[in-house]
């Protein structure tokens, strides 16, 4: 299946529901090991449950995909790895496998990321 400005919300959308059951759900059984509260992990899984109700949206409701919509998954998007980078640096309990854990779906994020701007860029208005 080749990526359009249509099925990147879909890719997104499926992404950030994983994210958030992952990080809402399954990582608060974890928190000791990550150095993590569990209240910090469920706020973080909000993010991507709102991520994922907007691309979700986009792919099944909006039948003409617009570059604004594309710019708002990517700062969101964005805004989530800065806020995981943020844990990373200044939490003081963290423990390195939180910091893996939350560097690695930094690293997952970013190509996400990567691969909507250039969509972006194929259906974004010529100037």
């Amino acid at each position: 299946m080749q990526l359009n400005e249509k099925n990147i919300f879909l890719l997104d959308g499926i992404g950030a529901a994983l994210s958030a059951c992952f990080t809402g759900l399954i990582l608060i059984r974890y928190s000791l090991f990550l150095g993590i509260n569990i209240s910090t992990l469920q706020n973080l899984a909000l993010l991507p449950s709102a991520y994922a109700i907007y691309s979700l949206s986009c792919y099944f409701f909006i039948s003409k995909t617009k570059p604004w919509m594309l710019l708002t998954i990517i700062g969101a998007n964005l805004f989530y790895c800065l806020i995981s980078l943020f844990l990373i640096l200044f939490r003081e309990r963290i423990t390195w496998r939180g910091q893996l854990l939350l560097s690695t779906e930094i690293v997952v994020v970013l190509l996400v990321v990567l691969l909507e701007f250039n969509i972006y860029r194929k259906i974004k208005p010529q100037q």
